[in-house]
């Protein structure tokens, strides 16, 4: 059976960056190229070596696929968070950009319907 996931390198190390290590992103290349052309940041490596060497997941690189690398460490940069904790954060975040999304789309309703309010007033004066 073939691997449908990215893959770590031969020799992966800790500290590598992605100029450092090539990463076989398998079929999410055009995804993860497409997403860091449009942050202007690079992806950091997704696992991380784990206490017994086996790979997990890297905080940072889902900090970095929710569109919070624009200024990196919203979560992972904030000392005394476990890891697990930096995980459970990010999962219950919004990605900006949905949120975003969803005010615009709020805040068209409203507007269709004759409502004015405060979010109306406050997304049409952010965009």
């Amino acid at each position: 059976m073939q691997r449908t996931h990215p893959r770590p390198p031969e020799t992966p190390h800790p500290t590598d960056t992605p100029a450092q290590a090539a990463w076989d992103w398998g079929p999410y290349e055009a995804a993860v190229t497409r997403w860091a052309d449009l942050t202007g940041q690079a992806p950091p490596h997704p696992v991380l070596p784990g206490p017994r060497g086996k790979p997990r997941l890297n905080p940072a690189f889902v900090e970095w696929m929710m569109g919070l690398s624009t200024d990196p460490g919203w979560v992972t940069a904030v000392p005394g968070i476990p890891r697990g904790a930096q995980l459970r954060a990010l999962g219950n975040g919004v990605v900006p950009q949905q949120a975003l999304h969803a005010l615009r789309e709020l805040a068209a309703d409203t507007t269709a319907t004759g409502a004015t309010n405060l979010l109306t007033r406050h997304v049409a004066a952010t965009t």
